[in-house]
């Protein structure tokens, strides 16, 4: 499946060759988004994932700390992956663009909620 920019959840399942902004086509003036909630789950065979690190960074400013660092932990063979839920709806985050590496290697995906 590839990555959905425009729609709301923003569904990503491979890793961002470039900035969110640049990917997406419905505003091309968009200021940014304010992140309210991110899942991050299983985009593999019977729930498998590997272990590794997703990461969300401006790619604009790439030499900065990351805007999120997600872990993604070992599973036992057998076990299901449990949806990793970030939800900032109360107080959202603001990004004014950005760039998700690693879910390849971690074999997971990520649906983004957010307001302009």
């Amino acid at each position: 499946m590839p990555n959905f920019y425009n729609s709301n959840p923003i569904t990503l399942d491979t890793d961002m060759a470039s900035g969110w902004r640049a990917a997406q086509t419905l505003n091309t003036k968009q200021w940014g988004i304010r992140v309210a909630k991110i899942v991050v789950t299983s985009n593999g065979a019977a729930g498998a994932v590997a272990t590794g690190t997703i990461l969300v960074v401006d790619p604009n400013d790439t030499g900065t700390v990351p805007l999120l660092t997600i872990q993604i932990p070992t599973t036992a063979a057998g076990t299901p992956f449990l949806p990793i839920v970030l939800d900032w709806t109360a107080s959202m985050a603001t990004w004014r663009d950005f760039k998700v590496t690693g879910l390849h290697t971690t074999t997971t995906k990520m649906q983004i909620w957010y307001r302009a």
